[in-house]
């Protein structure tokens, strides 16, 4: 394509005919820019604003001449409804009182009619440790799902919520493949639970140590990360955490080497019957990164330098191997991917 202006007085259009977007532009566009509903649900409680929008919309008092009637913020209406009509952002209800939504509820769920992408917000810069490093933006709430994707290779959607510290299991809402969920006992444990189950394997315990009661509140509880749990059809199957690298220990370590908004990944599966599925989460966890926010140009793994069966698998998603990094806990090898080396998610 041609960049310039041009200089014919008679623009007849040609030019911007030529116009294209590569398959790896193409899978860095968010998604939530255009998947979105046109007509206006009157019965949100934040008429006209999407609850993504939160706690920047505008002020409910501040009416306008062309706004509709604004209604209280605790809206009368039952919670499904509410749920129905003020996702994406909010998190899953505990007790929808045996109701189901007449939709599959998710990251793309907008019944304001508005998108529910939103540019990151200008750069303000603060300190931890030591390390100057830009304000992080909140991350989703505890039980929200923040992506799903359709993977065809497997016949089933596969979801990323935040983990949650609820004593009940989190009610999935999203879309499921044809066939029923497989292991549906999965389905009545709670996160805590999960934890439980998943850290007592010696194969996940070898890497990421024993369970111990705080293990999920003192992953809420980081400033620079925040625990996932992975699903297939909504069937919990593995943990991850997604950081901030530059004020992560791995970022003092690497000092200048790291970018304001370089994000990494800590990664486990607990189901062995979802091992073999690394692409399709990897790479589903990389495109989250991306398209998430547009600075972010490396996504980082630093592996004990022992799991070299996990090393493989990231040399063949295109990782490269940078260096090894004495952390405190572990030696390991930094592994880096960058934004312009990711073709796509795994299909």
């Amino acid at each position: 394509m041609n960049s310039a202006v041009g200089t014919s007085i008679d623009d007849n259009g040609d030019e911007w005919t030529q116009m294209f977007v590569s398959r790896r532009a193409f899978w860095q566009i968010p998604g939530r820019l255009f998947l979105f509903t046109l007509q206006r649900n009157p019965g949100s409680s934040f008429p006209g604003s999407p609850a993504g929008s939160r706690p920047g919309s505008p002020n409910m008092a501040d009416s306008r001449p062309h706004s509709q009637i604004l209604t209280p913020t605790h809206s009368p209406l039952p919670s499904l409804s509410r749920l129905e009509a003020d996702l994406p952002g909010a998190p899953v209800s505990m007790n929808l009182g045996g109701l189901v939504p007449s939709f599959p509820i998710g990251p793309f769920s907008s019944t304001s009619y508005l998108p529910t992408y939103y540019p990151p917000a200008p750069m303000t810069y603060t300190m931890t440790n030591g390390t100057r490093h830009p304000l992080r933006p909140k991350p989703p709430r505890m039980g929200e799902v923040f992506y799903t994707r359709f993977v065809p290779s497997q016949g089933q959607y596969l979801s990323f919520r935040v983990a949650s510290l609820a004593p009940k299991p989190v009610p999935y809402l999203g879309p499921v493949g044809s066939s029923p969920p497989d292991h549906p006992h999965l389905l009545t444990l709670s996160d805590t639970a999960l934890m439980q189950l998943w850290l007592t394997n010696p194969r996940v315990s070898a890497f990421w140590g024993s369970y111990t009661p705080n293990f999920l509140s003192d992953a809420l509880s980081s400033r620079h990360s925040f625990p996932v749990i992975g699903m297939w059809d909504g069937v919990p199957f593995g943990y991850f955490e997604i950081y901030w690298v530059k004020e992560d220990v791995l970022g003092r370590h690497l000092g200048g080497g790291v970018c304001d908004w370089d994000r990494g990944l800590h990664v486990f599966v607990g189901e062995e019957w979802a091992r073999g599925r690394v692409p399709a989460w990897l790479s589903s966890l990389i495109h989250w990164c991306v398209t998430e926010d547009y600075r972010t140009m490396s996504v980082c793994f630093e592996p004990r330098i022992d799991n070299q069966r996990f090393i493989q698998l990231l040399q063949q998603s295109h990782f490269a191997k940078e260096r090894e990094v004495a952390l405190p806990h572990k030696q390991s090898v930094y592994m880096r991917l960058g934004r312009e080396a990711w073709e796509g998610p795994a299909l």
